[in-house]
């Protein structure tokens, strides 16, 4: 029974040589594949619990005399065991630390900015025609709010009249010069050569408020 018990252990232990054996094969490989020293690893483990029990259904067997030996023996494979799988394992943690950081590592040409390349999103262009037609709308809208004084009286009071000219002196006139851009004059404010305002011409044909409004002439 005790030759049997260390026949078995031996075959174990050739297993076990083989598979340390294996492992230093895929430590020298520059294509080696971490799943493979993982299973290496299970291996020699499990061939590890087998000879522990082994040993132990051993020492049970063995005559006073031989004892010491035996745990000698035994205990020295053992630990010669450990510090394999530990050396397998240590491997696999590098291996897997070395794989993470090349996916994170990013080329030069791709971990940078080129200042000089073209912008992400497309340039915003402003359509100066577009805008004009937006203004002229805008203020067809604002005209269209004020209130037709010809409706209410036909006479028109002071307080009327202040009003005509506070609205004669806010009005602009929007042109558009022959390279598309928009130049803005404003009306109504005297400038040091003139003592009038430039509404004379206007004031000829307005006659009423709702007259004025309707004669007001936008143009984009």
């Amino acid at each position: 029974m005790d030759s049997k018990l260390k026949s078995v252990r031996a075959g174990h232990k050739g297993a076990v040589t083989k598979l340390l054996v294996k492992f230093d094969e895929l430590k020298s490989k520059t294509d080696t594949e971490v799943d493979e020293v993982k299973a290496l690893d299970d291996a020699v483990t499990q061939k590890q619990k087998t000879l522990i029990d082994l040993n132990n259904r051993l020492l049970e067997q063995t005559s006073e005399e031989n004892l010491e030996q035996e745990i000698t023996d035994s205990d020295e494979y053992m630990y010669e065991l450990d510090c394999k799988i530990r050396q397998i394992r240590k491997f696999i943690k590098s291996f897997e630390t070395n794989t993470i950081i090349s996916h994170d590592t990013v080329g030069p040409s791709t971990s940078r900015l080129n200042p000089d390349a073209y912008n992400f999103t497309p340039e915003a262009r402003v359509d100066m025609n577009r805008c004009a037609i937006d203004s002229m709308n805008q203020q067809w809208a604002w005209k269209r709010q004020i209130p037709d004084v010809k409706k209410s009286s036909t006479r028109i009071s002071r307080t009327e009249k202040g009003t005509v000219e506070i609205l004669e002196r806010q009005i602009y006139a929007e042109e558009i010069d022959t390279r598309g851009q928009m130049s803005v004059t404003r009306y109504g404010r005297p400038n040091e050569k003139e003592k009038k305002p430039p509404m004379k011409r206007l004031k000829k044909i307005v006659n009423k408020p709702s007259d004025f409004m309707n004669s007001c002439l936008f143009i984009v």
